[in-house]
């Protein structure tokens, strides 16, 4: 019933803390995003037999008893995702 098999699908991960060495300048942004999938979408989409047309990782916000540790959340980088999706999605 609600089985995305043979449907369309794209998947994205907020991992900041994954990116945090890219926005520290350590890694290259390629580097941090190919990390954060191999980490956090590769293991559940192999678990869930799909096979996405398209898959990133996104910065994000951490702030912990009032103190934002890091901040590299990027609404460009989500924009510029979101129109190579409807051009494959087409």
């Amino acid at each position: 019933k609600n089985s995305v098999s043979g449907k369309k699908t794209a998947v994205f991960v907020s991992a900041g803390g994954t990116l945090k060495a890219y926005s520290d300048g350590k890694v290259s942004r390629l580097e941090a995003v190919k990390e954060a999938v191999e980490a956090y979408i590769d293991p559940v989409i192999a678990q869930l037999g799909i096979s996405p047309v398209s898959k990133t990782a996104f910065g994000g916000k951490f702030i912990m008893f009032g103190k934002e540790k890091f901040n590299n959340w990027n609404r460009d980088d989500i924009v510029e995702w979101a129109e190579e999706l409807g051009n494959i999605l087409k």
